[in-house]
């Protein structure tokens, strides 16, 4: 799950066509940055956006988090002439699914992890592990 800092002073000082801008700047680089077909993208809502990624290790996912993380804190997008910069929070939870496995868990896990980066100061990623081998 990742989510644009600080995304409202983007839209209450250059207004909300400069925040989608800034939208679309992150959608498209997911898309770039994760680079694999089976890698599922989508808005969540507002700012937010999730990447489900399948059949990968956690130090993969850590990777990728950090890839796009950083490719977002080195974007560049321009509206009416003005440069905006932005970062992004990221909370990742890896966890080998099974028949029981709850949809609801996995978004909160994925949640706290998030809200876990943005209390610890934004502009990072941090992945939470379910899989024992990989702790």
């Amino acid at each position: 799950m990742m989510d644009i800092d600080h995304f409202k002073k983007v839209n209450d000082s250059l207004g909300h066509q400069a925040g989608d801008r800034v939208i679309r700047s992150l959608s498209a680089l997911i898309q770039r940055v994760s680079g694999r077909a089976s890698d599922l993208p989508a808005r969540v809502g507002g700012e937010e956006f999730c990447l489900l990624v399948c059949n990968e290790t956690e130090k993969h996912i850590a990777r990728l988090a950090e890839s796009i993380r950083a490719s977002a804190a080195a974007e560049l997008v321009k509206y009416r002439e003005e440069p905006i910069r932005y970062t992004i929070s990221i909370g990742a939870y890896c966890v080998i699914p099974t028949a029981d496995t709850d949809p609801v868990t996995l978004l909160k896990e994925t949640d706290d992890a998030l809200y876990k980066a943005k209390n610890d100061g934004r502009n990072r990623a941090v992945i939470i592990s379910a899989v024992p081998s990989l702790r």
